[in-house]
Order: C-alpha cells, then sequence, then structure tokens
C-alpha cells in the first residue's frame, strides 16, 4: 500500500457504519512502479474481511473487475464480481458495486440473476448515461438490499443552484481544455470516423498509419529502440471528422483510455507466425465485423494477405519484408515491438470461437515466451504531443497509405 492509497474506509452516515472495500486486478495497473503492487483481489478481500466487519453495520465491495469471466465487453481476469460472489460465503457482504465491462444491470429492479450467493451485484452502464440507486435497510442489526434501480440521467430535472454555480462553472472550464488546437487536420477518406469503424480490419488506412509510426517514434524519443509498433481496433475508437483542427478534446475521444505502450520481444520466426495469425483475423466481404484482433503496422513491415477461398483456415500472408529486407532473411533476429497494453484485451471471444468452431490455429500474444516491457509511457498523451510537435494530421506529417497492407482476393 502506497501514501494516499487506502484498501477500505468506513464512513458514519445517520449513525450507521458503511464499509467500502475498493477491488482491482494487475491488468488495471497501468504504470509499473515499486512504489505499490496490486495483488489478487480476492485473496485481499479475505485478508480484509476478518478485520473489518466487527467494525461496520454494511459492506459494499467497490469493484473493478468485471461482471464475469464469460462477459464479452472486456477481458476479465481472474474473476469478475459473479465468481467473487461465489467464493465468499453466503451473503457474506451486503453489496457488489462493479464496473470495467459496462454492463447494464437491475434496470427494472434488482433482478434475481443479479443475486449471486446471497450477494446483490450493481452495474451501471457507461459514460454516466445511468444513476444507479441501491436501498439497503437494516433491520433487527442484519443488512438487506430492498431496492436497487437504474434511472437514465438524461431525463433527470436540472437541480438549481446546483447546475449553475457547479456544473456549468465546470463544463466551461471543461470545453476551454477540449477546444485546445493541437495542429492542422485534413480531413478525407480513412481518416474519419465512419472509415476507422467500417475498414479497421479491411485495408490501410492513413489515420492508423499516422498512429503506429508516431509511436515509433516516440518510442525512440525516450530512449527504446524499437523496431516497429503495431495498434488493433480497440486502440482508436473514432475517427477525425469536418473540423478545421485537431482539437485536444477530438484526440481524446479517438484514445480514451489510459493505456501504456508496451514493448514485445519477438523472433523473425514469431514475427512471422504472427502475421499468418493477422491474416486470419481480417474482414472479408459478406461477413458481419466483430472484434477479432486485426493488427495495423507501421512503415517498417510490408506484406500482402491473400483470402484465399473466403475461408479464414486459407488465409495466408506473404511477401513479408522488414525494414527493405525479406522477413525470411531475418528469422532468427530478435526484434522489439512496441503496442498498447490493451491490445487484444476485447478479441478473446472471438479467439474461442475461432479455436474451438473454426480450428484456426491462432497465436497468444500473451504467452510466457513473447516476453513484454511496460514502459508506463501513456499512449494518448504520447500521441497528444506527437502530434503538437508535428503540426497537426495531414499527409505532410504522415497520414498516408504507403502500400505496408496488400490483400489480394482468390476466389
Amino acid at each position: 500500500m502506497s501514501r494516499g492509497c487506502r484498501p477500505a474506509a468506513i464512513f458514519r452516515v445517520s449513525g450507521i457504519r458503511v464499509g467500502v472495500i475498493g477491488l482491482t486486478t494487475a491488468g488495471q495497473q497501468k504504470r509499473q512502479t515499486r512504489a505499490f503492487t496490486i495483488t489478487d483481489p480476492l485473496a485481499a478481500l479475505q485478508n480484509l474481511l476478518p478485520a473489518f466487519k466487527p467494525y461496520c453495520d454494511i459492506i459494499i465491495i467497490l469493484s473493478h473487475l468485471g461482471y464475469s469471466v464469460a462477459a464479452s465487453s472486456a477481458t476479465v481476469e481472474p474473476l469478475g464480481d459473479v465468481e467473487l460472489a461465489q467464493a465468499l460465503d453466503y451473503a457474506e457482504v451486503d453489496l457488489i458495486v462493479g464496473g470495467h465491462t459496462h454492463h447494464v444491470l437491475n434496470e427494472q429492479g434488482l433482478s434475481q440473476a443479479n443475486v449471486v450467493n446471497g450477494i446483490p451485484i450493481a452495474q451501471a452502464g457507461t459514460l454516466g448515461q445511468y444513476l444507479g440507486l441501491v436501498d439497503i435497510t437494516l433491520r433487527h442489526g442484519t443488512a438487506a438490499v430492498s431496492s436497487a434501480r437504474l434511472m437514465t440521467v438524461s431525463d433527470l430535472p436540472v437541480t438549481e443552484p446546483f447546475e449553475s454555480n457547479v456544473i456549468q462553472p465546470l463544463l466551461r472550464q471543461a470545453r476551454t481544455i477540449y477546444d485546445t488546437p493541437l495542429g492542422d487536420l485534413v480531413v478525407r477518406p480513412g481518416v474519419r470516423t465512419v472509415d476507422i469503424r467500417n475498414a479497421f480490419a479491411v485495408t490501410e488506412l492513413p489515420l492508423v498509419n499516422f498512429v503506429t509510426d508516431s509511436v515509433v517514434v516516440c518510442c525512440h524519443q525516450h530512449g527504446y529502440p524499437i523496431d516497429l509498433a503495431f495498434v488493433d481496433g480497440a486502440d482508436i475508437r473514432s475517427g477525425l471528422d469536418d473540423e478545421p483542427h485537431v482539437t485536444l478534446g477530438r484526440w481524446l475521444r479517438i484514445m480514451p483510455f489510459a493505456d501504456t505502450i508496451q514493448i514485445c520481444t519477438v523472433t523473425g520466426h514469431q514475427l512471422k507466425a504472427l502475421l499468418q495469425d493477422n491474416a486470419r483475423r481480417i474482414d472479408v466481404p459478406g461477413e458481419p465485423h466483430v472484434e477479432r484482433g486485426f493488427l495495423q503496422f507501421s512503415a517498417g513491415l510490408r506484406y500482402t494477405i491473400h483470402l484465399t477461398d473466403y475461408r479464414r483456415y486459407n488465409f495466408y500472408a506473404d511477401n513479408i519484408t522488414l525494414h527493405g529486407q525479406p522477413l525470411e532473411q531475418q528469422l532468427d533476429e530478435v526484434f522489439n515491438v512496441a503496442c498498447s497494453s490493451f491490445t487484444r484485451r476485447i478479441s478473446h471471444n472471438w479467439d474461442k470461437y475461432a479455436i474451438t468452431d473454426l480450428s484456426l490455429p491462432l497465436m497468444s500474444l500473451f504467452s510466457e515466451q513473447i516476453p513484454r516491457f511496460d514502459t508506463g509511457l501513456l499512449l494518448a498523451q504520447e500521441l497528444i504531443a506527437h502530434i503538437r510537435a508535428r503540426g497537426g494530421v495531414t499527409p505532410t506529417t504522415g497520414a498516408v497509405v504507403d502500400g505496408r497492407l496488400r490483400v489480394v482476393i482468390q476466389d
């Protein structure tokens, strides 16, 4: 535990002692530091509860574990709120208020499906769309959730003078920061939101090339001698639309999360296998575009993907060059590759489907055979600084298509 970081707190509300225990996982530790370490959440809770419980009338778990390991909206490991509740004694805590997976729970009142092992689980969606209310009743010294519901924030009445004295000044301050210009913008095909959402895993895109090439530059500036970089669809959430400038707020909509830059060490053999794996993840005509973890690479890498018979098992990559030399001549070399800490974190459900139902031989980026180092550099922050230094996102600053990815359809 570091200074200013407390695992739990007790609040006295109208004479009632409400204990709150915070839980998260090591996967949410964005920066490597010796100041603190995130340990196993279940073990942490089991250590805290015996000492904590005698001083509380109500115990609430404030969780950023995610709803369940079966959730599809984000990676949940080693356990979610459901598994946490199952591992505790019956009704050992009074409520779990969760997050991370953005589930909308108990919209029509507390659902039996969200009461696990006698413990209610609440979660209120994402981006402040809902306000969740949970009533806990104390009767004969025993606490129980008596009501849980969600309210749509947009439908709530405005409360004056709180709105004018608190909310509006904060909004004006936020807008000033949000509208801060970073540089020029040239809006063209491959840069817009519609292109990012519909064609990220289809073809080469100027905005994506700008991002991957910028990551290489940023790493070099910080003294990390990487050979190339890649991103997936989870790293770039939207594009740049009809605006004269790139603003801070606009870029934070593209990269809204505190993801860090990590560096993987791979051999030429592993890089070749990764490209074969990537070819099987591309979006093809006639299929829904789900998040498969397709990767886009920086300019040092060039290759061709062949879509043979529209059967993923037959898709393959060839004509691979790295820094102008055939990869086949560099298979025994070792390369440093930069990526974000969130890479392929929401494609795990497709991975399971592809391995089980399609029998695809996929490659994991998270195996012990691929060492990974977290630089602690925030991806969005580094890109913002880079855009400022270059003067914007335009063809002259690197938002171009240069033929690094070629897709050939073979019926």
